[in-house]
């Protein structure tokens, strides 16, 4: 049992949602809450929720028939990212299966500065060559970390454009702040998504700052003489400003 489960996104939060407002629930009622007609069968995909859940550490079981809260804070996209980088960040263990699955977008994509990729079932297996990861559970991946707002899923790869609304989500729970891009990117950024290694920026990230910028939502400026990269296509940029 691992993070790499046969899910699709929006139900990962519904669900959870379901469990912090009824601790205790069963599998059973998730099944009968979820399925809203006779046609199909949603137990597999409950089952595949309640299992990433579990492996995120964000729910737990003492049967495997009642389920109770561990994350009490209100749910939104944010914090399954925290959490993933949590487990990138503590990982002990190159090879764990949840390890993996968090490490991906990092490893694939920012590591090597690629905004997109086509076929990630084949860099993902080359990548890690110690776990066969299936076709299945590759599309599975670019589903949930498409509606975590990570990037999009085109032309049948992925598109590691974060979305931004979940940088503007960010933003408003950073507040105030002002100072330079870099150390934006590297404190406040990094710490929930993936985008800075070796203090080289993730050109996604940039791209969805500058859009922000251009949409007056932050105020991006150059400052004389500061010690710390500038950004855009002409480096015109290196201090932002958001909020007051």
């Amino acid at each position: 049992m691992s993070l790499f489960q046969i899910c699709y996104g929006p139900e990962i939060t519904s669900i959870m949602k379901t469990i912090q407002k009824h601790p205790g629930i069963s599998k059973a009622d998730l099944i009968q809450k979820f399925q809203y007609d006779n046609q199909g069968d949603i137990s597999s995909l409950v089952e595949a929720t309640l299992n990433f859940l579990l492996n995120l550490n964000f729910i737990k079981t003492s049967n495997k028939k009642e389920f109770v809260p561990i994350f009490n804070e209100e749910i939104k996209e944010i914090s399954f990212l925290k959490r993933l980088k949590e487990i990138t960040d503590k990982a002990d263990d190159a090879d764990d299966p949840n390890v993996i699955f968090s490490t991906l977008y990092l490893k694939l994509f920012i590591i090597s500065n690629e905004l997109y990729l086509k076929d990630l079932y084949y860099e993902a297996n080359l990548l890690f060559e110690k776990m066969a990861i299936s076709q299945e559970k590759i599309n599975a991946w670019k589903r949930i970390m498409e509606y975590f707002g990570l990037g999009y899923r085109v032309y049948g790869g992925f598109y590691a454009l974060p979305k931004l609304k979940i940088i503007e989500d960010i933003i408003e729970e950073i507040g105030e702040w002002e100072g330079p891009l870099q150390v934006f990117f590297e404190e406040k950024i990094n710490p929930i998504i993936p985008c800075v290694y070796n203090r080289n920026v993730f050109k996604g990230m940039i791209y969805v700052f500058l859009n922000l910028h251009e949409q007056e939502i932050i105020k991006l400026s150059k400052m004389q003489d500061l010690p710390h990269t500038s950004f855009g296509e002409k480096n015109e940029w290196n201090w932002v400003k958001i909020g007051g």
